[in-house]
């Protein structure tokens, strides 16, 4: 190679490999949770923030679970909020983010005529 293509070469190769990085970094903190996903108890329990300081879906309450927020710091997290806290914990199910921006909790499996439970109402403030 003559000397004078080396560092333009060495240049590409830098930049490729810092754009890799970049792409793979940008994947792994993806942050969207797309219109009509959901979690569940049996599963994946929890959508986590960015950062993975937060966690929004269910945590474990005695025999049960409840739905809430919490702020996990390695294997600690804290409770921040629940979602109707002064009903009782449930067996299971699911939650959904639906295409109207409500979520949902469901019992599962979903059977004709399961009743869907909103969580928020992103009509009210």
């Amino acid at each position: 190679m003559p000397p004078h293509i080396f560092p333009v070469y060495l240049v590409l190769v830098l930049y490729a490999t810092s754009m890799s990085i970049m792409v793979m970094r940008a994947s792994t903190n993806e942050t969207m949770i797309p219109l009509g996903s959901s979690i569940n108890t049996s599963t994946t329990k929890s959508w986590f923030s960015s950062s993975g300081r937060f966690a929004f879906g269910f945590y474990p309450d005695g025999e049960a679970f409840a739905i809430g927020v919490r702020l996990v710091s390695g294997d600690t997290s804290i409770i921040v909020w629940t979602a109707n806290r002064d009903d009782p914990p449930i067996s299971g199910g699911s939650i959904t983010l639906g295409y109207s921006g409500i979520l949902q909790w469901s019992r599962t499996p979903l059977t004709p005529g399961t009743q869907r439970n909103p969580i928020s109402d992103s009509s009210t403030p």
